[in-house]
């Protein structure tokens, strides 16, 4: 049995195509094939396949798609005692082998190219490319396949890239001649293909055809985007008009050798990512417009939660098909359960290992594995993604200094070791992306229902897309709830907190990371007291005169404080000598203010001088749920 969604969805079993009904039974089927072995929510499914004009009951409707496809599946031969296609916690999961499915074969043999050697590898990204057609999800419309189509499309500009690089390194220009003219015409802004044509004309003898391509992509890219093409793009050109082209772009030994391994490291997309169409465009800017000769390094900042790591992931992902060597991928700060923060030593050997090189071809100390990561990267296009990168540690050694390359990271803070070559700071998203982002989790039809009680939802949040993202699983989780009645349990102040956590997610915990980040940074404790003191304002906007005085401290030594606060992104300035404080990190300083005080009551020494503040540190956990009553909290 093949499920195919490479092209039209359909069906077949040897070769016989199994009758799949209507379009969005169809389109039921494709959802449920592209997530195969992964439950997707009856929420999600509606959104997916109706989008915003679900009919009048769309899970009778699903259900009785779902119970024909159940028939189908068993036509292409399942056991009907054991349905492929189930029910499970509240959504439905195709629990067949992926491999049945022509996305997942394809990808499975594109990953097993990359370890083989050449011919081997030509061969497996040749089967991989057979069924995927330029026009993946034919027949689905909608938001959702729309979205799906353009990544598949992507997926496959990558894949025949690599097949391009294999059979260019062979010599078998010929064999990739019409089909790489074709594509160069299909998609005339992709500079890889623009540069595999190039090669392939000018070795097959059409010198000016292999030029025109270059004037036509030029064209394209200036029109379009206002860039000009990469300087990969124009050494080759030139090298062109000297008659001096090279055999191929990519690496020329076979693809499995030491070194020469492709390393896909790239987390998958948040399907449901929405809202920074703005920062995705200046962070592509800042690539393209990097000058020549200099690898850009660019760093996305902002609070724990805000979204830097999804943010980073969309745009490493849309930028792929630039860095056709590989994307190497480290995450630094530690997860949760105690795991140990890995150290750039660790990740350098790490990423030596996904290049290829065998483990016992890794030299041995620091110095020498860094020296052979910048070797190993330097007539390489590879795009380096960083996330959650702490600001104590020097991580210059991952920096490549090859001119192709590219890395992204993120960070709470500046990372001086970064030598960042531009910066861009994340805030909350804009109310109608909030909304939409809590309406793609828990359903867009539900959401949109009562939208004054979602933008309420939205502002209690913060606009925070951590905790919109928490509301949004917790009322998937709730088909019972509506947004009004979750509205109405976030308008306590005293138990947000504890009502924005889910699972493992949870604001408070971010918060908390961040905290104790700042207790850590220095021996002084002003830094912590004066983010306990942010609690005491109501609308989270204080000038730096005020902040010292609650604090009783000069003006001068509170603003040298401050500046820890402001580098973890606890606080921000909103002008010149004033500070505000999210409404979410207002709440958590306001819990860890309540409960000094509550110490400080309960210490003898401190009976004899009520109402003061103590200049002790508190743990860098948070505490229990917090109280918004403040009686008993000194006055600014």
């Amino acid at each position: 049995m093949i499920i195919r969604v490479l092209g039209p969805i359909e069906m077949a079993r040897d070769g016989e195509l199994i009758p799949l009904g209507a379009a969005k039974q169809r389109a039921v089927l494709a959802v449920l094939a592209v997530e195969a072995g992964h439950c997707v929510s009856v929420d999600s499914l509606i959104d997916r396949v109706w989008g915003a004009d679900p009919p009048h009951r769309p899970r009778t409707s699903l259900h009785a798609y779902t119970s024909r496809l159940r028939g189908a599946l068993a036509r292409a031969g399942h056991d009907a005692g054991q349905p492929a296609l189930r029910y499970r916690a509240g959504g439905y999961v195709l629990g067949i082998d992926p491999r049945h499915v022509d996305l997942h074969r394809a990808r499975d043999l594109a990953a097993a190219a990359a370890t083989a050697g050449r011919g081997e590898a030509a061969a497996m990204m040749a089967e991989a490319l057979r069924g995927w057609g330029s026009h993946p999800l034919g027949g689905i419309d909608g938001e959702w396949a729309a979205s799906k189509r353009a990544a598949l499309v992507r997926e496959r500009i990558c894949l025949i890239v690599r097949y391009a690089d294999i059979e260019l390194s062979l010599g078998r220009h010929f064999q990739l001649l019409d089909e790489l003219i074709s594509l160069s015409s299909e998609y005339p802004a992709e500079e890889q293909l623009a540069a595999r044509s190039m090669i392939t004309l000018y070795k097959c003898g059409f010198r000016d055809d292999s030029l025109k391509t270059y004037r036509r992509l030029r064209e394209c890219l200036v029109d379009e985007l206002g860039v000009e093409p990469c300087a990969q793009l124009q050494d080759l050109q030139r090298s062109i008009l000297a008659g001096t082209a090279p055999v191929a772009v990519g690496p020329e030994s076979s693809a499995g050798a030491p070194g020469n391994v492709r390393p896909m490291q790239l987390p998958r997309r948040l399907a449901d990512f929405c809202g920074r169409d703005q920062e995705i465009t200046e962070l592509a800017r800042f690539i393209y417009e990097a000058p020549a000769g200099i690898t850009p390094v660019i760093s996305v900042c902002g609070p724990a939660g805000i979204g830097k790591s999804a943010l980073a992931v969309e745009v490493a992902h849309r930028l792929a098909g630039r860095y056709p060597d590989g994307q190497l991928y480290a995450r630094f700060r530690p997860g949760r359960h105690g795991q140990a923060e890995p150290v750039p030593e660790q990740i350098t050997g790490s990423f030596l290992h996904a290049l290829g090189v065998p483990a016992g071809s890794i030299p041995g100390g620091y110095g020498g594995t860094s020296a052979c990561l910048r070797s190993m990267l330097a007539r390489r296009k590879v795009l380096i993604l960083l996330d959650d990168v702490t600001a104590a540690l020097d991580v210059s050694s991952l920096i490549p200094a090859g001119p192709g390359c590219a890395v992204l990271a993120t960070s709470r803070g500046l990372v001086p070791g970064l030598q960042a070559s531009a910066s861009i700071t994340l805030g909350p998203l804009r109310t109608d992306a909030a909304i939409t982002l809590v309406s793609r989790i828990a359903g867009r039809k539900r959401i949109f229902a009562d939208l004054a009680a979602a933008a309420k939802v939205a502002e209690f949040c913060g606009h925070h897309p951590l905790a919109l993202r928490i509301v949004g699983l917790r009322l998937a989780a709730r088909p019972d709830w509506r947004p009004r009645a979750l509205a109405k349990r976030l308008a306590e102040e005293s138990a947000r907190l504890d009502e924005l956590r889910f699972g493992a997610l949870s604001v408070r915990d971010g918060l908390s990371a961040s905290y104790a980040s700042v207790i850590a940074a220095t021996p002084d404790t002003l830094p912590a007291r004066l983010f306990r003191l942010f609690g005491l304002w109501d609308d989270g906007d204080v000038d730096a005169i005020r902040i010292a005085a609650a604090a009783a401290v000069p003006v001068e030594t509170a603003e040298l404080a401050i500046e820890q606060l402001l580098n973890e992104h606890l606080i921000e300035p909103s002008g010149p000598g004033r500070y505000r404080i999210g409404v979410l990190a207002r709440l958590y300083a306001r819990e860890l203010l309540h409960r000094e005080l509550e110490l400080s009551a309960r210490s003898p020494q401190n009976h004899d001088r009520p109402g003061r503040i103590s200049g002790g540190d508190l743990p860098g956990e948070g505490p229990g749920p917090g109280h918004s009553d403040r009686r008993g909290l000194p006055g600014p």
